[in-house]
Parts: C-alpha cells; sequence; structure tokens
C-alpha cells in the first residue's frame, strides 16, 4: 500500500516506459535529447507526487501517549517531533520515498561555519489514510527520541473525538515577559461565557490599565475551543514546573472535566499545547468582549 503511494512507483512506471520507449525507438531525434526529456519527466512526476504525499501529512497527529508529529512547511523549521515525555524539538522534514526524514541543520563554529550538518529522525511509513498515520522509528535518533523501535499509531487532531469529554470550567492566567506579553487572567465556562481581566502593553516600558471584559463564544469558536482541549490531551497533561527561569511569560492553565482538575504551570510549553494556547492568549479575537466594571470573580 505505501509504496502505491510513495515515490518508488514512480522510478518503477519511469523505468518500464524508458526502456518500452527504448526498445521500439525509430524517433529521428538522438538519442541524448530523448533521453533528457524521460529524466525531466522523471524528476517532474516525481515532484508532483512528493507533493501530494507531503500535503497528506500536513497536520498535527498525537497518540494517547502524548506523542506526536506536526507537519506545516517543508521549507522551514516549524515541524515538530513530540515523545511521552513531552519533550518536542523543531526540524526541517523530507520525504524520501516511504521515510518521513526530520532533520536538525546546523552550522559549526569550529568550522567557520563552512560546512552544513544534518541530523536525521527518519521514521518509515507503515500506513497512512486521512485520519491514521503508523510509522516505525528506523534512524539511532528516531529510536533514542521516541524511546522504541516497534510502530507508532497517529491519529490526526481531526478525526480526535470529543464525545466523552464533559467540559466544566478553564482558567488561564499569565504573568508578564521581557517584552509586550499581555498579562490575562481568563475564565470560559461551559455556557460559553468569557471573563477576561486583560492588561496589555503598547511598548516594552508602558501598559494599558487593566480592564475588565465579558462576553459568550458562539458556537463555531467554542468547539474549536473544545476540540483543541481534546486534541492537546488535556486530559493527559499535568506540568508543574517550579524552577521557572529565564524572562518568558509563565502560563498557568486549570482545566476542569468529567468531574476532574488538571493544573498546568509552564514557561515554555511543549509543542502539543502551542495550538491552545494561542488560542486563550488571542481570545479577544475569537468573541466579541465588551467593557465591564463589575467584580468578575474568577475562582480557582
Amino acid at each position: 500500500m505505501v509504496e502505491a503511494l510513495f515515490s518508488r512507483r514512480i522510478f518503477y512506471l519511469a523505468d518500464s516506459t524508458r526502456f518500452a520507449f527504448i526498445g521500439n525507438y525509430s524517433c529521428s531525434q538522438p538519442l541524448p535529447a530523448i533521453m533528457k526529456k524521460i529524466i525531466t519527466l522523471i524528476f517532474l512526476l516525481n515532484y508532483i507526487y512528493s507533493f501530494s504525499q507531503i500535503e497528506l501529512l500536513k497536520g498535527k497527529w498525537i497518540t494517547d501517549d502524548n506523542e506526536m508529529i506536526v507537519i506545516s512547511d517543508t521549507l522551514k523549521s516549524e515541524n515538530f517531533l513530540g515523545n511521552l515525555d513531552l519533550r518536542s524539538d523543531n526540524f526541517y522534514v523530507r520525504l524520501i520515498k516511504d521515510t518521513i526524514s526530520f532533520q536538525s541543520r546546523f552550522y559549526s563554529s569550529t568550522e567557520n561555519y563552512k560546512k552544513l550538518h544534518t541530523v536525521r529522525y527518519d521514521l518509515k511509513i507503515i500506513n497512512i489514510n486521512d485520519s491514521i498515520l503508523t510509522v516505525i522509528p528506523v534512524s539511532k535518533n528516531s529510536q533514542k527520541f521516541f524511546k522504541k523501535e516497534k510502530s507508532i499509531t497517529f491519529i490526526k487532531e481531526d478525526y480526535i473525538s470529543a464525545e466523552n469529554f464533559n467540559f466544566e470550567k478553564l482558567i488561564f492566567k499569565t504573568s508578564t515577559c521581557f517584552g509586550t506579553c499581555p498579562v490575562l487572567n481568563l475564565q470560559i465556562t461551559a455556557d460559553r461565557r468569557v471573563k477576561l481581566n486583560a492588561v496589555y502593553f503598547k511598548n516594552e516600558f508602558e501598559s494599558q490599565t487593566p480592564q475588565n471584559y465579558e462576553g459568550t463564544l458562539d458556537s463555531k469558536s467554542f468547539y474549536e475551543f473544545i476540540h483543541l482541549l481534546v486534541s492537546s490531551n488535556i486530559d493527559e497533561i499535568n506540568i508543574n514546573e517550579k524552577n521557572l527561569c529565564c524572562d518568558g511569560a509563565v502560563k498557568t492553565l486549570i482545566t476542569y472535566f468529567n468531574g476532574k482538575r488538571n493544573y498546568i504551570n509552564v514557561m515554555f510549553e511543549p509543542a502539543i499545547l502551542i495550538k491552545l494556547i494561542s488560542y486563550l492568549y488571542n481570545i479577544d479575537k475569537k468573541v466579541n468582549l465588551y467593557k465591564t466594571t463589575e467584580e468578575l470573580n474568577i475562582k480557582e
């Protein structure tokens, strides 16, 4: 199945076409010119198929153990791998026949930045469709990263069901950073109501007056929010970092669901939480908020 999807078959097809064509060669063109056209056609077909395959792989794929693959851009290092320890790294990515090659690329000062080094984390595709991706770590780096050599099955986030997730309430708090990070105290409840106390910064040294806001998410935005909670495996992740270094914003995320309480406190969130936290930071763009002088009474 995989061979039918990936470029190996292109070369088989191209080879068989070439042999058949050459065997019946009767054209007046010189052979080198014909070969150039055939080679050009092979590369063109290979590019088209590779592009369609990458498009099929694009998106966020996760497992029940918080392992994750994110493929978003083949030209930039905006692709991620995440393991069960919530370690996540960003990579360039290439598709080489039936193997997804996540690549860390760097230059070394000891070589005067002249030589590009590539460290590969290779995953061989065993099965793929719109909703399921099964791979095997086949390089030492990918085996070490995922701590296994056996196959791993990922589900695409669009197909993760929220049917058994009964949301009750979420509280999201953020601190200042060395920059213009807003200071938020946000609450979203099951009735789609939003309460927000926010301090926004005009620049690094000047902030606006703290202001209270209220609003109600529409059904579409609320569904997006619930789906982000579920696809972020919020029911499985508990992080409470004590030694928060550096100058980033501290994010505290408290989620109530199914009669449970989940607590996350982190400065640099793992990649599996990036989309959810981005949504919460930009809540003012998701809902029509109005200012209020009433006390918000946001309680943990």
